[in-house]
C-alpha cells in the first residue's frame, strides 16, 4: 500500500512539474505577438498626423516603417506618423531573441480634398 502510495505521489509531482514548465515556457514558444489597437485597418483621416498605438509582447525589436520603435515595460508603444496625401502602407514589424518574426501592415486613407483645402486657406 505504502509503494503505492510513493508512485502516486512521484507521478503527481511529475505531472505538476510538467505543467508549470509548460505554462512558463508557452511565451517562448508562442513567438512575438503584436497587436494594434489604433487606428483600425483602413481608416480615413482628414489630419496627415496620427498615432499608431498597439501592445507587442515577447519581442526583441519592433520596427515602423523598418525604423526602430520603442516599448514601455508593459510591451505598449505608441508612435506619431504622418501621412501621405492619398493611400499609405503602415508595416510594423517584430522579432523575439530566436529570430522569429511577425509582420502587420496597415491600409490608411489621407484623404486629400480636405487636407488640400486647408492648407491653401
Amino acid at each position: 500500500m505504502i509503494k503505492y502510495l510513493k508512485i502516486s505521489a512521484l507521478i503527481l509531482v511529475a505531472v505538476g512539474i510538467g505543467v508549470y514548465v509548460f505554462f512558463q515556457g508557452y511565451d517562448l514558444i508562442r513567438g512575438p505577438v503584436l497587436e494594434v489597437h489604433m487606428p483600425t485597418n483602413g481608416a480615413s483621416f482628414e489630419e496627415p498626423l496620427v498615432e499608431i498605438t498597439g501592445l507587442a509582447k515577447n519581442i526583441s525589436f519592433i520596427y515602423l516603417n523598418n525604423n526602430q520603435i520603442f516599448v514601455d515595460s508593459k510591451g505598449n508603444f505608441s508612435q506619431k506618423l504622418l501621412l501621405l496625401p492619398g493611400y499609405n502602407i503602415i508595416t510594423l514589424r517584430a522579432t523575439d531573441k530566436f529570430g522569429r518574426e511577425v509582420r502587420q501592415e496597415l491600409h490608411l486613407i489621407l484623404e486629400e480634398n480636405n487636407y488640400a483645402s486647408q492648407e491653401e486657406s
